[in-house]
């Protein structure tokens, strides 16, 4: 711009620019505008510090692009509590007990007691170590009623945890479980404890 004369000509062009400001002296010139940001005034990269933004007339950086919410896919008939583990894997053990579990096993079993009262504990007891959904529950039940074990409502419907407080195992086992045994079916000399083969042939198929 030097080189162009004279001055005042200059001078006169530039404020007839929409985009400048001069001066009343002539000798100042700034745009209307601040520029949008860095330009590549700013040097390699625009990631100079030391250079102010009109905040005003900076743009705001874009909110990231959230990914699309993908709706997790089940087999047929299952849901995501249906794939959680339910104690039926064949890689599943049993976890080792202590030794005040074992004792309160031990007293759970004991000969001295019915043996009526002793299967329906032993079901119960295998019931709450599984998580078995509706539908595997209802051919469970299937299962036993074939073997001479009915199922029924709890005896208690709304019991809570409040309410077990206070009871032993063998109590919280009767309040809880809903397996029985039928009184007309009592007599021991006719049970055999067989669960495999009341399974095999629950399930045969001619």
């Amino acid at each position: 711009m030097r080189t162009f004369k004279p001055k005042s000509m200059v001078v006169e062009a530039l404020r007839k620019s929409p985009f400048l400001v001069v001066s009343a002296d002539g000798k100042n010139v700034q745009r209307k505008d601040a520029f949008q940001g860095p330009c590549v005034i700013d040097g390699d990269g625009y990631d100079d510090e030391e250079i102010a933004y009109d905040p005003r007339t900076t743009k705001p950086k874009p909110e990231p692009v959230k990914p699309a919410l993908v709706q997790k896919k089940y087999p047929l008939g299952m849901s995501k509590n249906m794939m959680k583990p339910s104690g039926f894997e064949d890689s599943y053990t049993e976890p080792p007990i202590a030794a005040e579990e074992a004792a309160e096993e031990e007293a759970l079993y004991h000969p001295d007691k019915p043996f009526v009262v002793r299967i329906e504990v032993a079901i119960q007891r295998f019931t709450q170590r599984r998580r078995m959904h509706q539908k595997y529950a209802e051919i469970f039940n299937k299962w036993m009623q074939f073997g001479g074990v009915e199922s029924s409502q709890r005896m208690f419907g709304g019991i809570s945890r409040q309410d077990l407080v206070g009871m032993d195992a063998e109590e919280i086992t009767k309040a809880t479980g809903i397996h029985k045994v039928p009184s007309d079916r009592a007599d021991t000399t006719k049970w055999v404890v067989d669960f495999v083969g009341v399974a095999e042939a629950f399930l045969y198929v001619d």
